[in-house]
């Protein structure tokens, strides 16, 4: 039986939930995604799972994306992740990684980055799909004409991240 950890984060009174495995972390929370929805999606993921409270076990998770909320953009370097998706999805996700902090690619660009320019549909929804928001930065891929597009925290989320990493400020 896998067994879960989970734990909450509160930045700004806006609470986040953390899942991780022994692997590393499984899903970040965005604002209004509930606890309730998250489980769902974690048993939806990993058969006959425990679910286990346990700010132990996230507390290096925590601090990175804390310290990714007060201005350490490069948090997510240090972190080991479980992905839980196709093997496309995973290929899309591990591409955004390589997204420096304050720049923004297009759904084009990632489409061309992994081998299938055809595909900017099929990767936009793997980007939408992205279970580890903020550390695996789906929120640096824009529309191809500049345009703020899509982005499952709201445009108002996106807009706020992109300013304050090119700020270089806190969140």
């Amino acid at each position: 039986m896998a067994m879960i950890y989970w734990a909450s984060l509160v930045q700004d009174e806006t609470c986040h939930y953390l899942f991780a495995n022994d692997e590393g972390l499984v899903m970040i929370t965005l604002p209004q995604e509930t606890f309730q929805n998250a489980v769902s999606w974690i048993n939806r993921q990993f058969a006959n799972c425990q679910l286990i409270g346990s700010l132990n076990e996230l507390k290096g998770y925590r601090r990175a994306l804390n310290d990714y909320w007060y201005g350490d953009f490069d948090a997510a370097s240090s972190i080991k992740y479980s992905l839980q998706g196709t093997v496309f999805q995973r290929t899309v996700w591990e591409e955004l990684l390589k997204i420096p902090y304050g720049m923004t690619v297009s759904y084009q660009d990632i489409a061309d980055r992994i081998g299938r320019p055809k595909a900017v549909r099929a990767v936009a929804n793997a980007i939408a799909a992205n279970p580890i928001p903020y550390l695996i930065p789906c929120h640096r891929v824009i529309g191809k004409n500049g345009e703020l597009t899509g982005y499952r925290g709201g445009l108002e989320l996106k807009k706020t991240l992109l300013q304050q990493e090119r700020e270089n400020k806190k969140l």
